[in-house]
């Protein structure tokens, strides 16, 4: 019998937490003029989307791209959004943790067209951010695509960022194991792989949690006759 279970597709905003000591180590600095943010992300947008090497949505597949060396995350989108101009800067200038932030600023943004945070998700994954490869492929799923190889780099994208100890990628992991997605249900080991989701922050982190609930469904449903 199939198992069915919700798929969490998330704003993965809660994804990485950072100590006090790595947030210190910010280069963002407040902005002197502050300035309306409608105009604000006009401005990033509009950037965005005349900077071919910042805005790409090519065919590449996040778990493909993503670097062997692992950058540390620096910036969130409260970073950003205290100076996203300087934020913008640092990310053209190959700061991963910047453009990650940047993209998380404008993720929740409604009036903002996904293809933008998901540009910059893509170039963080490019260089050196797991979490950006993550939030990249959970995005690809949040479209519906029925696209057997964009399945399946979904699903090998979150497979990596999981082996790399990035808590939302074994939440996901998990679900598409769950589902079948991308690859061969396999309810044994996305209940195995699930875990894993509390070993970076503990039970207080979201993704955690949420990969909590999954395995405890998956048991009650696996068990029974």
């Amino acid at each position: 019998m199939r198992f069915s279970v919700l798929v969490w597709v998330v704003l993965l905003a809660g994804c990485t937490q950072l100590s006090s000591q790595l947030r210190s180590q910010s280069p963002i600095q407040p902005s002197t003029r502050q300035s309306n943010a409608d105009e604000q992300r006009a401005a990033i947008v509009e950037k965005l989307e005349h900077d071919s090497d910042l805005f790409f949505l090519k065919s590449e597949c996040p778990g493909d791209v993503m670097p062997g060396t692992e950058n540390v995350v620096h910036h969130l989108a409260e970073d950003c959004d205290r100076n996203p101009a300087d934020c913008l800067k640092h990310c053209v200038a190959e700061n991963g943790s910047a453009c990650y932030g940047l993209a998380l600023w404008l993720q929740p943004q409604e009036e903002i067209e996904k293809k933008y945070p998901e540009a910059l998700f893509s170039r963080a994954c490019k260089l050196g951010i797991i979490s950006g490869c993550t939030n990249r492929a959970a995005g690809m799923l949040a479209l519906g695509t029925n696209n057997t190889s964009t399945l399946e780099c979904i699903a090998r994208t979150f497979k990596k960022t999981c082996a790399k100890e990035d808590p939302w990628g074994c939440t996901m992991y998990g679900v598409v194991l769950s589902q079948g997605i991308g690859l061969t249900q396999d309810l044994k080991k996305a209940a195995e792989v699930l875990p894993k989701a509390c070993n970076k922050h503990g039970p207080s982190d979201p993704a955690c949690q949420q990969a909590q609930k999954l395995r405890e469904q998956i048991l009650q449903n696996y068990q029974s006759p």
